[in-house]
């Protein structure tokens, strides 16, 4: 695995890692409560030990894990935002997939971004390409949409069990 690549978390649901100045989180199923407390834990102190104590913030959403959202998951949600926002300096969530839900989750994110009165630049894409192209001017010096990408596909591989299908 590239050595600029610290992985804190990496199962069948999540993946939190570090990369350069960009704090990837991959969801591959609906988290709990406890996984998202453990995933803005771990954005904190990657923020505060990164030159500066400022970070992109790179969210992936893959298909199927967005879960439903009650009282106690809402109220994470938002003081783990209230928590980071001072250590970002900009943030991108991508929802790979198309479709009617999909269009109408990106379109609520993108609102609650707006409502929220982010004091970052944010987007919201559908395609990886998009969102770590956009991400990476935000990740350090020479950082390119490509090296994400790579460091993206050497955490999936490592979460998969030897011999798994992908896609």
């Amino acid at each position: 695995m590239d050595p600029e690549i610290t992985v804190f978390v990496n199962d069948a649901c999540v993946c939190n890692a570090g990369f350069r100045d960009i704090y990837i989180e991959i969801w591959r199923k609906p988290g709990s409560v406890t996984q998202l407390r453990t995933t803005t834990k771990h954005q904190l102190a990657f923020a505060k030990s990164r030159p500066g104590g400022k970070i992109a913030s790179l969210s992936i959403v893959l298909h199927g894990s967005v879960g439903g959202i009650d009282n106690e998951m809402r109220k994470a949600i938002f003081e783990g935002q209230q928590q980071v926002r001072p250590f970002l300096r900009a943030g991108a969530l991508v929802m790979p997939t198309s479709g009617f839900t999909a269009s109408i989750v990106r379109g609520v994110v993108a609102g609650l971004a707006l409502i929220s009165r982010a004091t970052h630049p944010t987007r919201v894409c559908q395609s990886m390409n998009d969102a770590t192209d956009w991400i990476a001017p935000h990740g350090g010096p020479g950082l390119s949409g490509a090296q994400i990408r790579h460091a993206v596909e050497e955490l999936e591989r490592a979460a998969r069990p030897l011999g798994a299908k992908t896609g």
